[in-house]
């Protein structure tokens, strides 16, 4: 398991990173990167396709390892990561929603 702090530093000379190198600086193997690309395409900007090559830019990595942290750290689902980044609803705030509803019921039962 790998907490924020365990990954490798991203290279500050670099702008541009294979699928290789993204996936050691993310803790991942290229073909999980691969799925995740298909699963939440919006998130990744490639920098460019030369060939048969591929190349992630810093902010992709950085949501590489977002998606790691919360994949294998916190049990979400890729879909359920998918909705975090894009500033859905998480798992706390749906167990929060959930105690102030019972919280409300009882209430409501008293009343």
């Amino acid at each position: 398991m790998a907490k924020e702090n365990n990954y490798p530093s991203i290279p500050t000379d670099k702008r541009c990173f294979t699928i290789g190198e993204a996936a050691r600086l993310s803790l991942s193997k290229p073909h999980i990167l691969r799925y995740w690309e298909k699963e939440v395409p919006a998130l990744f900007r490639q920098i460019s396709r030369r060939g048969n090559r591929q190349y992630y830019s810093r902010e992709a990595v950085a949501t590489l390892r977002r998606i790691h942290l919360l994949v294998s750290e916190k049990s979400y689902t890729i879909a359920g990561a998918r909705r975090a980044l894009q500033g859905g609803e998480s798992r706390e705030d749906v167990a929060r929603f959930m105690n102030l509803r019972r919280g409300l019921e009882q209430v409501i039962k008293i009343l």
